[in-house]
């Protein structure tokens, strides 16, 4: 079917995505966004498997691959900033069946706005403030009004605006809270720090702490990309400012500490590792996607490989149907158990991802270890592709003779 008009709030990866795949079905999209203009702040995420295959079918899978990062070692690292353990990422990399890479989240969004075709038309500065829906009648469409006092008439809305959408809360599942928290918190910036970023080279390294967890690799010869994960209970958010979380990965020790000192006083990321669980992703015509409808959290490294493929199986599912209640009724049945299969394994890795005791502290890194025999590894690595455990890769490479990250 062929729809006249198509509204999208949120341009991060979810609503950009499906402008795209929408607009060849729709004879106009409008893309709103909150923002003033496209958001700089972001982390490293791994872009691997259905996602790729998704990019490739929508179009944009060049883009993407134009801005990947590559890396070839993974490296735990002590306290004080010696390396302990590090593994060549090459037999993932090699025994892996689909095509895996790394790339910036804002990187990924440039690539996608890149892509988007005349027919889209994007407002920043711009939100919606009411939704007319037909709960029952999906193809009564929905008469959309936005902050600018501006109202028109949509065949259907799409609501992608992340994990805390005001929109979906008041207009899809009001009165239900559908955040639920794994309990830890994470947040990301880019630290100036030309030093660290000729010593990390292609490597990719972590912090071996209690209760903390800290990424960090080059992007530039200027930048490294810092990612961490705190313990955090309760469903309300980090407050925006890495005080509190610098205070948690410190305890990383030096290597923790330097990151810190080159922390941004803006243009960082902070939030919960969360996910959202709603019991309908539509209400008529308005329909949730992404994170906004099905967060599988930062832990499992497949949000935004699960957004591109969201946001091609609904086109698919627009163009076969012949009613848009179909259309929807269709996506939701076909999508929504690959969702919660993925959900599952985020609620699972949640749990190991940041050691809680010196015990489980230990346990990874003899892991690493073992890792590196030749038999094991392989063995290993194969056990990591069948289970879809998304690590960084790239290309083999030698050891670095500079272990101290701390300096």
């Amino acid at each position: 079917m062929q729809l006249n008009h198509v509204t999208i709030a949120g341009a991060g990866i979810a609503g950009l995505a499906n402008a795209i795949t929408l607009s060849r079905c729709a004879d106009e999209v409008l893309l709103v966004e909150r923002a003033p203009g496209p958001r700089p702040e972001g982390y490293l995420i791994d872009f691997s498997g259905p996602g790729i295959d998704a990019a490739r079918r929508i179009g944009v899978a060049e883009q993407l691959v134009q801005q990947r990062h590559e890396f070839t070692e993974m490296r735990s690292v002590r306290p004080d900033g010696s390396v302990s353990t590090s593994i060549s990422l090459a037999p993932v990399l090699r025994l892996t069946p689909h095509e895996t890479f790394t790339i910036m989240r804002p990187d990924l969004e440039r690539g996608l706005r890149a892509c988007l075709p005349a027919n889209v038309r994007v407002r920043y500065n711009t939100v919606i403030t009411h939704l007319d829906t037909h709960a029952e009648e999906p193809d009564a469409g929905v008469h959309v009004t936005l902050s600018d006092q501006t109202s028109h008439d949509s065949d259907l809305c799409i609501v992608a605006e992340g994990l805390r959408s005001a929109t979906r809360d008041h207009y899809i599942t009001p009165h239900q809270d559908v955040v639920r928290s794994l309990n830890y918190a994470a947040c990301a910036w880019l630290a100036d720090d030309p030093e660290l970023a000729e010593i990390l080279g292609q490597r990719f390294a972590m912090s071996e702490a209690i209760n903390s967890y800290m990424g960090a690799a080059r992007i530039n010869d200027r930048h490294v990309s810092v990612f961490g994960v705190y313990p955090w209970h309760g469903q309300a958010a980090p407050a925006p400012e890495l005080g509190v979380a610098l205070q948690h990965l410190e305890s990383s020790g030096s290597f923790g500490r330097r990151l810190a000192r080159h922390a941004p006083q803006s243009g960082f990321y902070c939030d919960l590792v969360a996910q959202s669980v709603l019991p309908s992703w539509s209400n008529g015509a308005a329909l949730a996607m992404g994170d906004t409808a099905h967060a599988v959290s930062l832990v499992t490294g497949l949000g935004s490989s699960m957004a591109l493929c969201g946001a091609d199986q609904l086109a698919q599912s627009v163009r076969t149907a012949t009613s848009l209640k179909q259309a929807i009724t269709r996506y939701e049945a076909s999508w929504r158990p690959q969702v919660e299969r993925v959900q599952a394994m985020g609620r699972r890795r949640a749990k190991s991802f940041v050691p809680s005791s010196r015990a489980a502290l230990m346990a990874r890194r003899v892991g690493m270890q073992v890792l590196r025999l030749p038999i094991v590894g392989d063995v290993v690595a194969r056990s990591v592709v069948r289970s879809g455990d998304q690590q960084h890769r790239g290309r083999a490479s030698q050891r670095d003779q500079r272990p101290e990250l701390s300096r």
